[in-house]
């Protein structure tokens, strides 16, 4: 079974380059959309989707089988919106983190007894990470290489980096941004530099925003697509009742952007959303993951709270 996979593999690698992974919307697990015709330049059967999105499948099971459990923390940190903070937590499991915890960070962030998840709790305190937000964050950051503090240990855009994120709103109130691809101005220490991506939650309705720009310039001005493709029984991509679990993945593969959403028994599969090669970016910035709950509000009443049952980087 595992040469038919990797022949399968190989025979398909030209046409995940090209970015044949890509899904209209949410479907049951034993059904196939076909690829869009703007992703393709040719006609793919049933049989060949399927191949690829069984690849990608086993890619996936691969590398998390490589990790020791559904939090290998050791490259991450986290940012809690404590009084005179932020603090930044470094842990290598959950263990570890419920440990890490004190009286101030432990309002925000909290670890069953089973060390099976834990809730990040966000309200807005005044607190934040730069001088280029004024919302607070109860957020994973991720080092790539798990050197804790390095604002240079990120990636770049060439090869395969997954993030995958199972979790749960718990309660929300207002808008929170739950997942991040972060840009790092290449041979810069500003701090203030732009997301290339935003997954943004707002009333149980989930939408990802990232940049385009051009290959001469990645400013403010620059456009942000809002995605608002529909499922198949006409919601907003995304709708998920709060305590509702779902899986999440962003990849960036050669340059190409995909995300991927699983609810229940429906998926997306991995849906291709913008290609970043030759447009600049990779020249200018490098990249991180984050994970967890960003409020986007600075009203007093504004609150949400995420639960994360995994969170894994895959590279």
């Amino acid at each position: 079974m595992r040469n038919l996979l990797k022949n399968k593999l190989v025979k398909f690698v030209p046409l995940l380059v090209l970015g044949f992974l890509a899904s209209c919307s949410l479907q049951n697990e034993d059904a196939l959309v076909p690829v869009p015709e703007e992703v393709t330049t040719e006609q793919l059967t049933a049989k060949e989707i399927a191949a690829l999105e069984a690849a990608e499948d086993a890619y996936d099971e691969e590398q998390d089988g490589l990790k020791n459990s559904n939090f290998d923390l050791g490259n991450w940190y986290l940012s809690v919106p404590v009084d005179g903070g932020p603090e930044n937590i470094k842990a290598d499991d959950l263990g570890d983190l419920k440990d890490e915890l004190d009286s101030d960070s432990d309002d925000f962030v909290t670890v069953n007894s089973a060390e099976t998840y834990v809730n990040l709790y966000c309200e807005y305190t005044g607190v934040t990470t730069s001088s280029s937000t004024d919302y607070s964050r109860t957020e994973f950051r991720e080092m790539w290489k798990g050197n804790n503090g390095s604002t240079t240990d990120n990636w770049g855009l060439s090869g395969k980096h997954t993030m995958v994120v199972n979790q749960k709103m718990i309660s929300s109130n207002a808008k929170t941004i739950i997942a991040q691809i972060h840009g790092k101005k290449r041979n810069s220490s500003v701090s203030n530099e732009p997301p290339m991506v935003k997954v943004q939650w707002e009333s149980g309705k989930i939408k990802i925003l990232y940049k385009e720009g051009s290959n001469t310039s990645w400013s403010d001005a620059d456009k942000v697509h809002v995605d608002t493709q529909k499922f198949k029984d006409g919601s907003t991509v995304g709708t998920i009742p709060t305590n509702k679990l779902y899986i999440f993945k962003l990849r960036v593969s050669n340059g190409k952007l995909y995300y991927y959403l699983k609810v229940g028994a429906k998926k997306t599969g991995f849906k291709f959303l913008y290609n970043y090669d030759n447009t600049g970016w990779d020249d200018n910035y490098t990249n991180y993951f984050k994970a967890g709950n960003y409020l986007q509000s600075t009203s007093s009443s504004a609150s949400a709270k995420v639960r994360i049952t995994k969170l894994k980087a895959f590279h």
